[in-house]
């Protein structure tokens, strides 16, 4: 989990340096807005996931070994009480990043074989 919160730092930069091109003027405006609440979302799920995994955790009292060899701290005390609603959040966090990732798939090939439009080469370009 803290490797992959390191990558979802890594993409969050390189995607504030390399803008995502703008949107076809062929896509219909609420198909914009859906696709643009999509990407804000996977990366809000993409920092909350690892985040709430680690406090997660930490809760449990878990020693967080990086690489098997560097310990990191905890944020949190271990606490029974709240591990089972921690776990709760990171479960439908994660629930919720799958569901979206999905419908993020789906809706590249709706536009690649179905619109047949250049949405899906473009975004391997970007």
């Amino acid at each position: 989990g803290v490797t992959v919160f390191a990558l979802v730092i890594v993409r969050i930069v390189v995607r504030a340096l390399n803008r995502a091109p703008p949107p076809l003027p062929s896509i219909p405006s609420f198909q914009q807005w859906v696709a643009h609440f999509t990407h804000g979302s996977l990366y809000v799920l993409m920092f909350a996931a690892p985040l709430t995994g680690y406090l997660l955790s930490n809760r449990m009292g878990e020693a967080i070994v990086l690489f098997g060899s560097v310990t990191l701290p905890p944020f949190v005390v271990a606490d029974q009480a709240q591990m089972a609603l921690m776990e709760s959040v990171h479960k439908w966090i994660n629930y919720s990043l799958i569901g979206i990732a999905m419908l993020h798939v789906l809706a590249a090939f709706k536009h690649h074989m179905i619109d047949r439009d250049a949405t899906l080469r473009r975004m391997w370009l970007s």
